[in-house]
């Protein structure tokens, strides 16, 4: 098990059930932004010490973020190829990048697969975590924070919430433990059908780099 344990959340489950399901048909585009200040990311600790703020350490926005090109990947098909910029807009006393805008392109058995944008931060106040796919018969929208997914369709304007859940902050974690002492206990059975294995983990790697 590779440790991509927003898979684990109800709420991007069901997005991902609902996508593949074509409850919006074919999507053509998607959007998707999370961020967070780096100062505030974990309470008591020094952001300078810490592995994030560190290129020595593997910090930076695209390798501490890649949560997001692992649920793109799983939810939208492999990643054919990206277009990026990336850099140091802030003050933080750190030797990485802080903010990514990415392009990013599917592989999939369409004439015109989806294209997805991405923004990640370590510079906003706020903290948003959120995913917009954009199809042929309408919208859906997944918020992490809010544990919610919203679906406006084709001849309605108005967006109606289909899901709501809203697990302990260590509930995600929690569930893919069990998932991989499960299969630790019984190394003959499938599986753990939602983990993210090595070969979709170095997949994210290869974007990345």
């Amino acid at each position: 098990h590779v440790g991509y344990n927003l898979r684990y959340l109800p709420s991007l489950q069901f997005f991902r059930e609902r996508i593949q399901q074509g409850f919006i048909g074919r999507v053509r585009s998607v959007r998707c932004e999370v961020g967070q200040s780096l100062e505030s990311w974990r309470t008591g600790a020094d952001y300078r010490q810490g592995v994030s703020a560190q290129r020595s350490l593997g910090g930076g926005v695209l390798l501490e973020l890649s949560h997001e090109l692992d649920y793109l990947a799983w939810i939208f098909g492999r990643i054919d190829w990206v277009g990026a910029w990336f850099g140091r807009q802030s003050d933080l006393e750190i030797d990485v990048e802080d903010t990514a805008h990415l392009m990013l392109g599917f592989q999939r058995g369409e004439a015109s697969p989806p294209v997805a944008s991405v923004g990640m931060d370590f510079i906003r106040h706020d903290t948003p975590r959120r995913c917009v796919a954009i199809g042929e018969n309408g919208s859906l929208a997944w918020d992490a924070v809010k544990g919610t997914v919203g679906a406006c369709v084709k001849g309605n304007a108005e967006w109606q919430l289909m899901h709501q859940s809203s697990p302990e902050r260590d509930f995600s974690y929690m569930a893919q433990w069990h998932g991989f002492l499960a299969v630790a206990a019984h190394p003959n059975k499938d599986p753990d059908p939602v983990a993210a294995d090595i070969e979709q983990a170095l997949h994210v790697l290869d974007v990345v780099e």
